[in-house]
């Protein structure tokens, strides 16, 4: 979530910054409130973040179909590659995203490395 969308989604869903916490960080029950917790800060700028990937690694999924291969890291970096060319979007762990150029395949490895090594940070 970038800066603020945590006091957002408990306004938008009229519950403390707490319960939207819990709710996200999966420490709440998969109650139906913490599930549409999620989904609102889903749709406010917020996105999934594995946290079964062990540190300094990176999950790879492909969608052959849309085109895409996505990584995301253990520290909260999300990569979005298309397999059809065209530009490169780096996802950051405070919800902002920037645009890079088209790479080659030794630009996403050496970035995937990069992103990796990061350590996460603790802002909320």
């Amino acid at each position: 979530m970038q800066r603020g969308g945590i006091d957002l989604v408990a306004k938008l869903m009229n519950v403390t910054r707490r319960s939207v916490f819990r709710a996200l960080s999966g420490r709440g029950a998969a109650s139906p409130l913490a599930l549409r917790i999620r989904r609102c800060a889903l749709n406010h700028g917020g996105y999934f973040v594995r946290a079964d990937i062990p540190e300094g690694q990176w999950l790879t999924e492909y969608n052959h179909a849309a085109g895409w291969m996505v990584a995301q890291f253990w520290n909260g970096y999300v990569v979005r590659v298309s397999l059809r060319g065209g530009p490169m979007e780096v996802g950051h762990p405070d919800g902002t995203t920037e645009q890079r150029p088209e790479p080659s395949i030794g630009d996403v490895f050496t970035l995937f490395e990069e992103l990796a090594l990061k350590q996460p940070s603790n802002d909320i």
